[in-house]
């Protein structure tokens, strides 16, 4: 929408401050949009939201493996106090 509209306008910072006040946003917002687009397409360095998103999901996962991991230590103890054929009864 920035790119668009920019040949209307004096600056990007105008442009910007129109888009907002349009959408019911702060400037912040597209100006956000503008440099996350110029990281995504290689103009500004930073992260890209492909990396991001791959970042994301490598963290869900070694919570998963963790998860999976502190449940198998405590696996062992359940079975003790069950006993080996179920709860153990009082004599």
């Amino acid at each position: 929408m920035v790119f668009e509209h920019r040949g209307e306008y004096e600056s990007q910072w105008a442009v910007v401050v129109s888009i907002a006040a349009k959408t019911g946003s702060t400037p912040r917002t597209p100006l956000n949009w503008v440099r996350q687009h110029q990281r995504d397409s290689g103009q500004r360095e930073g992260t890209t939201t492909a990396e991001a998103q791959r970042v994301k999901e490598l963290e869900r996962e070694v919570r998963r493996t963790a998860q999976g991991q502190r449940e198998e230590v405590h696996l062992p103890r359940a079975r003790l106090r069950l006993g080996r054929y179920g709860p153990r009864r009082k004599p």
